[in-house]
Formats: C-alpha cells, structure tokens, sequence
C-alpha cells in the first residue's frame, strides 16, 4: 500500500513539474511577444555588485580574491558565464536569464516539496506548483539578472529543507538547509554569518534539545565556516572581518540625524563621481571596491550607529513607517525594470494621492490589503508559535523565525530596495500563511486541549506537522 502511495505521489509530482514546465513556456513566449528581455546593462556597469566581466574572463580566481564589496558567489556565477562567454555581455546576460529560468522550474519543485511536507493534498500541491511560474513577482526577477531570484530559490530550498528536517530528523535535510544557508550568506552581504545561529535558533525552537546533536551541530559548523570564510580573507586582506564593506555606506542611509557633510562623505554616489585617478578602474564595482574605502565605511558605520543610539526614537519611527510602505507595495515594483515591463505590469498605480490630489481607492484598496496580509501572517504565526501543538510549533519555528529576522535585519540596516529583499523571504511568508490557515483550530483558545501523548516519536527529532 506505501509503494503504491509513493508510486502515485510521484507521478503527481512528475505532472505538476511538466505543468510547471508549460506555464513556463507559455508565459515566456507571452513576454517575449510583449518585447520583455533582460537589460543587458545590468551585467555591464548599471549594477555595482557586478564585476566587470572582462575581468571575470581573464583572471576569475584573483578578481574574487580581491573583491571585498560583496561577497564571492553570485560573482562566481557571472564569472563561469563570462568564461563561457568570452566577456560578451548580450551572451552573459541570455546565460544568466536561462540559469534563472532553471531556478524558476526549481522554484516549482520546492513549493510542492513543501507543501506535502505541511500534509496538504498532493493535487493541490501540484496546482501551486504549476502556479508559481506565472507569478508576476517570479517572472520580474527571472528576467532580472542579479542574484535576487538566486537567493529567493535558496531561502524557498532552506525552508523546505528546515520542514524537511523537523518531520524526518534524516542527516541529509539538517546538511541541505545549512548548506543553503551559507550560500545565502555567500551571496549577499545582508545575511552575515551570524545568520546561521538564526537557523539553527528555528531549529532549537522546533526539536529543542534535540537540536544540539551532532546531526545538527555537524552541518552548523560547518555552514559557519563557509560562510565566514569571506569575512577572514578580508580581515586578513583588507582588515574588516565582514563579507563585504558597505555595511557603513547602507547604516548611513537610515540613520535619521546625520549631518549633510556626512551624508556626502557617506554616500556612495560621492565616490562614483569623483575624478577618476590616473590608476583606477572606470567600471562602478571597481571603484566601490576601492580598498581606501574600507577605512571610509568603518567610520560611516561608527558615526551612523551612535547618531542612532542618540535619536532612538527617530530612528525607530523611520525604519516602521518605511517598513509599513514597502509591505503594501508587489515586491517586483522595484526600480530596476526588465526591458519594456511596463507593457505587462497589470499592478495599479500605487500613488495613494493622483495628479489632481484626490485619494486613489484602488491604490489604498491595494496597498492595506497586501499590507493587511503580511502583518496578519505575522502575527496569526507568532500566535500559533505560542499555542498550537508541538508538531505545528516546529513547521511554524522554522518558516517564521529566518524569515521575520530577514525582513527586519533589512529594513533596520538599509534604506532602499526594500521590495527587492522581501521577494527573497515571500515564497516562505506565503507557506507559513498556508500552514497558520490550516492550523486555524488552535485558535480556539478557551478549548479544553487533550494533553500531548507520552510516547515519543520514532525519531527524536521528528514531529508531524
């Protein structure tokens, strides 16, 4: 009856992937008909994460060694295509949007992984699974070359591997979700090494002592020294133990007091027009790589902390009411746009007052909706995490506990871009508003609960969600 069960389970899995792979198609031919391509200046000099790709080319190795801005992976990626691609930028731009064409197909198979590891129907399953490659949010950043949709397919990997690991305890999810960990902080600076404590914090959360088994502490240690491997070879190099350097030039932006000399001497438009020197590069990344400007963002830092500490206040009701704006906007209306986006994007004008200063309903109707939504996820989960039973506490714990620490680590220390980063966590928002939906009936609070069963589980470590 079980092989029969897996056999079936299967082949749903195997139709929702060949759905997924029609949708994709279809969709793709749709935007292409509407004209919507990758900006190929993307991978030219319009982005300074990016480094030049002649660079790439030529010496891939020493290029990554001296980039201290960012950390090495995503430029890694780029490189391979570079070498590829002899440095042609219209080959490396089509290289980049295959590549994350293929993550989108990932994508589908992780949201059905998922969702059959929260006990929903496999047909349903499958359904979502067909669904995510049209979403509008997937189809900006896939045809985005940068590492947004990289790392959103990584976090959606890492949650389906936390669930994976709270209902099996096998060694291979607890190895799959701290792997993919580190590579999320390989990849971005905003996830500091540290972050592999808030994965493993879900996972003590969830198992509790179960947590601190070698299982769990093998994969955990090892992710922290991948992930701080860029922070040595800076300390060492440069003389910052951090995967990139922009942590002080990001802390200026939000701090709400600085004065205009330090804004300037903080910005890193400052540095972008100033007179090129006889020996430096033209290229944006190459001189926001500028070793000299290590030293720079050290004090940035410093000064924007302690006008923080001085203007707590300020600086609280600053980072909330940004958080309240970005939350009620689609997280691909972001500036940086795909050639001819506008052709498709069905959103509403999200202006809250139009050119005649009348109120726009659909834009308030819009925005306290999509807004109403993540606050009501939040705290529907923190909710749950507090009350539902233990199975439902651990599939909570470890969706709710990165994502959320995600979302304020990026709007505490950076001012922009705030709909770019959350595409990163949405995927796992959305399964943890599936999941508290489906776990409604702890809500009935003034029930009588039957106590927990004595027995224990078949694994330690294992729970049912």
């Amino acid at each position: 009856m079980q092989k029969y069960e897996t056999s079936a389970h299967m082949r749903t899995f195997a139709a929702a992937l060949m759905a997924a792979c029609a949708v994709l198609i279809f969709t793709r031919v749709m935007l292409r008909g509407f004209g919507v391509e990758p900006d190929t200046g993307v991978v030219t000099g319009t982005h300074w994460q990016h480094l030049p790709l002649d660079q790439l080319n030529a010496g891939l190795f020493d290029a990554l060694v001296n980039l201290h801005s960012q950390p090495p992976l995503w430029n890694l990626i780029l490189g391979a295509f570079a070498k590829m691609c002899d440095a042609d930028a219209a080959c490396v731009t089509h290289m980049g949007h295959v590549f994350n064409m293929g993550l989108t197909l990932a994508g589908a198979a992780l949201v059905f992984a998922a969702l059959r590891l929260l006990n929903v129907r496999a047909r349903l399953a499958g359904v979502a699974a067909a669904i995510y490659p049209a979403l509008p949010s997937v189809m900006f950043y896939e045809t985005y070359v940068f590492y947004p949709h990289f790392a959103s397919v990584l976090f959606l990997a890492q949650g389906c591997a936390l669930l994976w690991a709270v209902k099996t305890g096998s060694r291979a999810s607890f190895a799959l979700a701290f792997g993919c960990a580190a590579a999320l902080c390989l990849t971005w600076s905003l996830f500091h090494p540290l972050y592999i404590g808030v994965v493993f914090a879900s996972l003590w959360v969830a198992l509790g002592r179960a947590a601190w088994r070698v299982r769990v502490l093998a994969p955990a240690v090892a992710a922290v020294i991948a992930a701080a491997a860029p922070s040595v070879k800076n300390h060492v190099h440069f003389g910052i133990a951090a995967n990139g350097s922009w942590m002080g030039f990001n802390l200026a932006q939000v701090a709400p007091s600085l004065s205009g000399e330090a804004k300037e001497r903080c910005a890193f438009e400052t540095y972008l027009k100033a007179p090129l020197r006889q020996d430096e590069h033209p290229h944006p990344a190459m001189r926001l790589n500028n070793p000299d400007l290590v030293l720079v963002s050290k004090l940035c830092a410093g000064e924007a902390a302690r006008n923080i500490l001085a203007h707590p206040l300020s600086y609280a009701k600053g980072r909330v009411l940004a958080a309240l704006q970005s939350l009620s906007a689609p997280s691909h209306k972001y500036f940086f746009t795909p050639v001819n986006w506008d052709r498709v994007d069905v959103a509403p004008d999200l202006g809250i007052r139009g050119a005649d200063g009348r109120l726009n309903v659909v834009a308030l109707a819009y925005r306290g909706g999509l807004l109403s939504f993540y606050l009501l996820t939040f705290a529907f989960a923190a909710v749950l995490l507090c009350v539902a039973d233990r199975g439902a506490r651990a599939g909570i714990a470890v969706l709710l506990i990165p994502s959320a620490c995600f979302l304020v680590l990026a709007h505490a220390l950076n001012g922009h871009e705030q709909n770019r980063m959350r595409h990163t966590v949405e995927m796992s928002i959305w399964l943890l508003a599936f999941f508290c939906v489906a776990r409604a009936d702890a809500f009935r609070l003034f029930a009588r609960r039957a106590p927990e069963p004595v027995s224990a589980p078949a694994h330690a470590s294992a729970h049912r969600l």
